[in-house]
């Protein structure tokens, strides 16, 4: 998702949102309730980048880090805040 002229700390809220509402909801499948979450990794766009890929590679990172951390959560990488997130 990207989200343009969106600062980091409003796309931690906006991901928040996303993941509380995944993790409150159960799908039945075959009589079995079935219960999910989402980790999201979140990076702001850099002018330095060559190319879309380096942005998806941080936020990547970032969602990998997120499931280390313990799933369920929202990180974000620690690059210099720009004005686009994905």
């Amino acid at each position: 998702m990207i989200l343009p002229n969106t600062g980091i700390e409003n796309a931690v809220i906006l991901a928040n949102r996303i993941r509380e509402e995944v993790s409150g909801q159960t799908i039945n499948i075959d009589e079995k309730n079935i219960k999910f979450t989402v980790s999201i990794g979140l990076t702001s766009l850099s002018y330095d980048d060559m190319s879309f890929d380096s942005a998806l590679a941080r936020a990547d990172s970032a969602l990998y880090t997120a499931k280390e951390n313990g799933r369920n959560r929202v990180e974000k990488n620690s690059q210099k805040e720009r004005n686009t997130v994905m």
